[in-house]
C-alpha cells in the first residue's frame, strides 16, 4: 500500500513540475500592451462619444477578451493585423472610475490596464454653469478657433492603418470640441432670456410680506428673521415648473413634522446654524442651478416624483413637483404656497464645480438688502409676463 501511495505522489509531483513549466513559458510569451485609444475622452451618454476605438499589441490570441473596469461596458472586437488587435469599446453606465483593461473569463490581462478620462453631460453643464459670462466667452472662442483649425485641414492621410487612424481620432476630436461648443452656446444664449414664472397661471406676487426683505420678526430668535424671496399663493398640488434650463443638485423628500424639533434656538445662535433652521423650514424641496448660474430653492413642496434626482438636466417649462406646505411649523397652516428663494452665484471660479450646501446657503439672495419698491421694479424686468388667468386669493 505504501509504494503505491509512493508511486502515486512521484506522479503527482512530475506532473505538477510540468503543468508549472508549461505556466511558465505560456507566460513567459504572453505579453499583452495597449498601444492607444481614439480619444482620451469618453462622455457617457453621449451617443457615440460613449464609445472609443482601442488598440493592443499581443503575442497570444486575444480575439475574445473584452474591456472592463468597474463600470459598465460592451466591447466588439473589430479585428486584428498580425499581433495587433482592434475593439470598440462603448461605456454603458455613468462611472467615474478612470482605469479599464482587457479581460478574458477569469483572467486579468493587468499588462493591458489604460485611463481615459471619464465626462458626462451633466459634470460639462454644471461645471460650465459656474462660469461668468465673459469666462463662458472665452471658453466658447477657444473651442470655435479649434473647431475652425481641424474644418480647414484638408490634408488627405493615406490608407496605411497608422495615416487611417490618426484620421479617426482628428474626428473624434474635432466632434468633442463641437459638442461642448453647443452646450457652452447654448447657456450663452440661455441668459439673455428672462425666467418663467414657476407657477403657470399665477403672477409672481407683489405683497409686502411675501416679497424679498420683509421681516420675520417671529423667528428672529432662531432664523436671520428675513424673508429670501418670494411666496406664490397657490391650491394643494398645483403644479410647479423650472423657471429655466437647469440640473437638480438637491432633492429632499423626507420631510415629517418631528423634523421641526432639530431646529436649534439657543441663546447667540450662529449664522451658519440659523441657515440650517431654514433649511428645515424649507423641507420639502428640490434646489435647481439654472443656466444664469444662480441657485433656486423650490420650497414647501408635496412629495416629489421618483424621476426627479439629483444631477439630472431639465429643460424650462418641466413640470417637476406639486406645492404644499412641508416645512411650516403649524399642522393646521392651510394657505398652501411655492417659497422660492434665489441665490446669487458669486463666480469663484476656483470652486466652480466643488460648491457644497453649505456654500449655497450662504450666497446673498437676490435682491437683499432692496427696498419693496426696488424689488417689485426688478421682478416686473426679470420675470416673463405669462399669466394667462389671475387665480390669485388675496
Amino acid at each position: 500500500m505504501f509504494k503505491i501511495i509512493s508511486i502515486l505522489l512521484f506522479f503527482i509531483l512530475i506532473a505538477s513540475w510540468v503543468w508549472l513549466v508549461f505556466w511558465w513559458f505560456i507566460n513567459f510569451e504572453k505579453k499583452i500592451s495597449f498601444l492607444e485609444s481614439s480619444s482620451n475622452n469618453i462622455i457617457s451618454w453621449a451617443n457615440w462619444l460613449d464609445t472609443v476605438i482601442l488598440i493592443f499589441q499581443s503575442t497570444i490570441d486575444i480575439t475574445d477578451a473584452e474591456v472592463k473596469s468597474t463600470c459598465e461596458t460592451s466591447t466588439q472586437f473589430l479585428g486584428n493585423t498580425q499581433d495587433v488587435y482592434i475593439y470598440k469599446m462603448k461605456l454603458i453606465s455613468i462611472c467615474e472610475n478612470p482605469y479599464f483593461h482587457l479581460e478574458f473569463w477569469w483572467e486579468i490581462y493587468e499588462s493591458s490596464e489604460f485611463k481615459l478620462h471619464i465626462e458626462n453631460r451633466e459634470k460639462i453643464f454644471s461645471l460650465l454653469i459656474d462660469y461668468n459670462n465673459k469666462t463662458l466667452e472665452s471658453l466658447r472662442s477657444k473651442l470655435v478657433r479649434k473647431i475652425n483649425n481641424y474644418s480647414k485641414d484638408k490634408e488627405q492621410m493615406g490608407l496605411i492603418w497608422e495615416n487611417y487612424f490618426e484620421k479617426i481620432k482628428r474626428e473624434r476630436t474635432y466632434n468633442e470640441l463641437l459638442y461642448k461648443e453647443k452646450i457652452t452656446t447654448n447657456i450663452i444664449n440661455r441668459r439673455t432670456y428672462k425666467y418663467s414664472v414657476p407657477v403657470k397661471w399665477y403672477e409672481i406676487a407683489k405683497w409686502l410680506n411675501v416679497i424679498p426683505n420683509a421681516k420675520r420678526d417671529y423667528r428672529s430668535w432662531y432664523t436671520d428673521w428675513i424673508h429670501h424671496w418670494w411666496d406664490i399663493m397657490a391650491p394643494l398640488w398645483t403644479p410647479v415648473s423650472a423657471i429655466d434650463d437647469g440640473i437638480i443638485i438637491r432633492v429632499v423628500d423626507n420631510f415629517s413634522y418631528e423634523d421641526i424639533s432639530n431646529i436649534k434656538k439657543w441663546k447667540n445662535i450662529n449664522h451658519s446654524q440659523k441657515l440650517r433652521n431654514l433649511d428645515i423650514l424649507r423641507w420639502n424641496q428640490v434646489w435647481l442651478k439654472t443656466t444664469k448660474w444662480d441657485v433656486i430653492f423650490y420650497s414647501h413642496l408635496d412629495t416629489i416624483p421618483e424621476s426627479i434626482k439629483e444631477w439630472i438636466i431639465v429643460p424650462v417649462g418641466t413640470t417637476l413637483w406639486t406645492i404644499w406646505v412641508t416645512g411650516v411649523p403649524d399642522k393646521d397652516y392651510k394657505n398652501y404656497h411655492l417659497h422660492f428663494p434665489i441665490q446669487k452665484n458669486p463666480y469663484i471660479h476656483d470652486k466652480a464645480w466643488t460648491y457644497s450646501m453649505e456654500d449655497y446657503m450662504n450666497w446673498d439672495w437676490y435682491l437683499k438688502w432692496l427696498n419693496p419698491t426696488e424689488v417689485i421694479a426688478w421682478q416686473d424686468d426679470v420675470f416673463v409676463k405669462e399669466v394667462e388667468h389671475n387665480h390669485e386669493e388675496k
